[in-house]
């Protein structure tokens, strides 16, 4: 910030900030900041942004100036005049930023959309509760069907545990008003030919370090996206890489005067005033006459407008008419209002962002469509969306810095090992010869005159031919023999230097890759025969390195998403938008009409963004191996198959945790309908045995009844027989009978008389024992010695 630069107040009413001489206010900060409040000139913050990124863009392009490359070769003045070197500058650094950018693409991730409103949410808890009651219902109205009660059980889908239904509610049964959001958004950035878009930026982020874009309602075409050459980019100071701390954003658009007057409505006079501020110094129109001249003569003049957004806060005031202490009525009054003294309680106050836009020509105090960004989402959280949106790779104290920044000076080295290659290679010679004419002359001594000279050039085309070098002794007399050379070989340097540059070449080539992480795992220049675990590990160093880069282009696609969804909202919000609403409804219908019907009320809901990359090969690889491991088990179908891999083109978690809900699902019924038919097989077996039970039961029955008919018979045949031998045998049965009797009578006697005889003794023995009782009393108390009842005689008499 410019030290003489004041920022427009803060805390004045917003009635004061939505005016355009507030509005002027803040277009003149941002000039002072970026234009040194001027038209666009040298020296200014914003020329010194541009030339940075140019000279990365460039840089890119193997343009840059060679100017650096030939202070370094020549070492002194005019040495360059010696040198015939191609200057040019080979594009080194295009492929490591090409497979960096490249990668960047929007197949590497998907973008989750939520509904986070009060009414979705309370919409997914009321289905969530439904789904319970089912579930907790069911085992008792099946039971009730089995006792022949009416089936009250639910139709369609009745979860069977809380896994079951966390998995349906994220995957299949997703609320309609999600499905169109992303139609809906998917719609707008193909109809914004969106892919170019974030291509263009996606470069910019690799090359300069910045990426930016516009998202803005077109009252013809709907939401809209542009593209913002970030050259032409100006912003407040930042410290943070997704410019959360920023105030202010804008660019710098180049128009005619034309433009200006179909966009801005403004009278001749004032055009003409603006022509003449930039027709004396950019355009060199000085010899015109800027008030009286013809109007078409000045209507293609190139004028900078500034167009820009800044963030400030807006208060709403509220008082509440109270009566008996409760609210009858609700006025709005401007922010400037307060409560009188004492009616606190009646006044009611919000205050939350907004950003206010507009279009500044710069170099005058000329200020055109100020206004407050209506395109803007008022959510309860009260972030705002600007209808800008930049993000940095690598910003420090609002100074860029990027990935090609970070290898240009490897680069330049490069460039200087090649021109030193150039130079080597211009000055490399053939191998050098010494001739010494005097020895080939002494080769042929015998001769004279013209046969010795033919002599020596017979002995070069030998030496040229077969590489055979003659040599002749001569006889010095005291000082001896000596050889004399007619050729020597002389050994040339360049070969040796033009190594050492090689090397040079190859060592900063290598560490480039050090630096960027592009390493040949990366670029696929990795040999096949590599191992898999090798390749895996460089691949992931280098994913590791450029992660950075990576989350700033994903974090800005979400932002994107996230403000044409704010801007989608808008646009459903107010009945203006009617014929849009009707386009938007055409195109979600086209692919969905249940998720069409959903749109009726989006502007009630607000949405939550996350971004779930997508997985690796390896990661795929290893799902897929695991999907064939379950069909093989049967744990699996086709139908679970399918679904899964859809899933894992998103999330490869959420793919494994539902395979693993899925195989424990299927081995539970298996196991159940193993169960099933094994009671089956069962009850088969039971319901058999009964059926040839009851057969051999029924054949028993004949059987026996046969018998007990037969038996019937023959037990009247033996009766017969039976009577008449009792008739036969009467009197010998008779007198048996008698004989019978009187043994009975005897046998009688005989126990009587036994019976008797064992009485009479029981008795004798009865009398007995009481007499030596008695005698035994008397015995004790006369205390005489004892008595041997056997002998009947006292013990003492034997003693004596």
């Amino acid at each position: 910030m410019k030290p003489n630069t004041k920022k427009p107040d803060s805390l004045a009413p917003f009635s004061e900030k939505i005016l355009p001489e507030y509005g002027i206010k803040i277009a003149e900060f941002i000039s002072q900041e970026w234009f040194n409040g001027a038209i666009i000139g040298n020296g200014c913050e914003f020329m010194g942004r541009r030339n940075y990124v140019r000279k990365k863009r460039l840089y890119y392009r193997a343009e840059q100036d060679s100017e650096n490359y030939k202070k370094i070769i020549a070492r002194q003045k005019g040495d360059l005049s010696w040198l015939n070197l191609d200057w040019r500058p080979i594009n080194i650094i295009a492929k490591f930023d090409n497979i960096v950018s490249n990668g960047l693409s929007d197949e590497n991730y998907k973008m989750d959309i939520r509904a986070t409103d009060r009414y979705s949410l309370l919409e997914k808890k009321n289905k969530i509760n439904i789904h319970k009651r089912n579930m907790i219902a069911k085992p008792m109205l099946e039971e009730a069907v089995k006792l022949g009660l009416p089936d009250l059980r639910p139709k369609g889908y009745v979860p069977e545990d809380e896994d079951d239904l966390m998995f349906f509610t994220e995957i299949k049964d997703r609320p309609k008003i999600e499905i169109a959001e992303e139609i809906a958004i998917d719609f707008v950035k193909e109809f914004n030919d969106w892919h170019n878009i974030k291509e263009q930026c996606d470069k910019d982020i690799v090359q300069v370090g910045l990426m930016a874009a516009q998202v803005y309602v077109d009252p013809i075409n709907g939401v809209s996206l542009r593209y913002i050459d970030v050259e032409n980019a100006v912003h407040s100071f930042v410290k943070k890489n997704d410019y959360s701390d920023a105030y202010y954003y804008g660019y710098v658009d180049t128009i005619t005067i034309s433009e200006i007057r179909k966009e801005s409505g403004m009278e001749e006079s004032e055009l003409r005033s603006i022509a003449k501020t930039y027709g004396g110094g950019v355009n060199s129109l000085t010899q015109i006459d800027y008030a009286m001249c013809p109007f078409d003569d000045i209507i293609d003049i190139k004028i900078d407008v500034l167009r820009f957004a800044w963030k400030t806060s807006k208060t709403i005031k509220y008082k509440n008419h109270i009566q008996k202490g409760k609210v009858v009525r609700v006025a709005k009054k401007d922010d400037s209002w307060n409560a009188p003294a004492g009616g606190e309680k009646s006044q009611l106050t919000k205050t939350y962002d907004v950003w206010l836009e507009g279009n500044h020509i710069i170099g005058t105090q000329k200020i055109y469509g100020y206004k407050e960004c209506e395109n803007i989402m008022k959510g309860e959280s009260n972030k705002t969306k600007c209808p800008f949106i930049f993000r940095a790779s690598n910003i420090y104290n609002n100074r860029l810095h990027s990935f090609q920044s970070d290898i240009e000076v490897l680069c330049d080295q490069m460039q200087y090992a090649h021109l030193k290659v150039q130079h080597l290679l211009a000055e490399l010679k053939p191998d050098m010869i010494n001739l010494d004419i005097d020895a080939l002359a002494d080769i042929g001594s015998d001769t004279k005159g013209v046969e010795k000279g033919e002599s020596w050039k017979e002995a070069i085309a030998i030496m040229q031919v077969k590489g055979v070098v003659l040599s002749k002794r001569v006889d010095m007399g005291e000082e001896g023999i000596k050889d004399a050379r007619s050729a020597t070989p002389m050994p040339m340097s360049q070969g040796s230097a033009l190594v050492t540059a090689m090397n040079v070449w190859a060592h900063y080539y290598n560490q480039v890759r050090e630096v960027t992480g592009i390493n040949p795992a990366r670029d696929g220049s990795i040999s096949p025969d590599a191992l898999v675990g090798i390749n895996q590990m460089a691949q992931l160093a280098s994913n590791t390195v450029t992660k950075n880069i990576v989350r700033a282009s994903v974090d800005f696609d979400k932002k994107v998403c996230e403000t044409i969804s704010s801007r989608l909202k808008t646009i459903y919000r107010y009945k203006e938008g009617k014929d849009i609403q009707e386009f938007y409804n055409r195109a979600i219908g086209k692919h969905n009409l249940e998720a069409m019907e959903s749109m009726n009320d989006r502007s009630l809901h607000d949405f939550g963004f996350t971004v779930n990359m997508v997985p690796s090969n390896e990661e795929i690889k290893e799902f897929k191996e695991d999907l064939s491991i379950a069909m093989q088990e049967g744990t699996i179908d086709v139908e679970d198959k399918m679904e899964a891999q859809q899933l894992a083109k998103i999330n490869i978690k959420m793919a494994n945790e539902y395979l693993k809900y899925i195989r424990k699902k299927r081995i539970k019924q298996k196991m159940a309908e193993d169960e099933h038919r094994q009671q089956l097989v069962t009850q088969s077996n039971v319901a058999s045995a009964q059926e040839t039970s009851k057969g051999k039961i029924n054949e028993m029955v004949a059987k026996a009844g046969i018998t007990v008919d037969s038996e019937a018979k023959m037990s009247q045949i033996r009766l017969a027989e039976a009577q008449a031998m009792i008739q036969i045998n009467a009197p010998v049965a008779d007198k048996e009978f008698q004989q019978e009797v009187y043994l009975a009578k005897l046998e009688s006697f005989t126990a009587f008389d036994n019976k008797k005889y064992l009485e009479d003794k029981k008795d004798a023995r009865i009398d007995k024992q009481s007499t030596q009782q008695s005698t035994m009393i008397k015995q004790r108390q006369d205390n005489t010695a004892p008595i041997d009842f056997e002998n009947n005689y006292s013990l003492d008499d034997s003693i004596d």
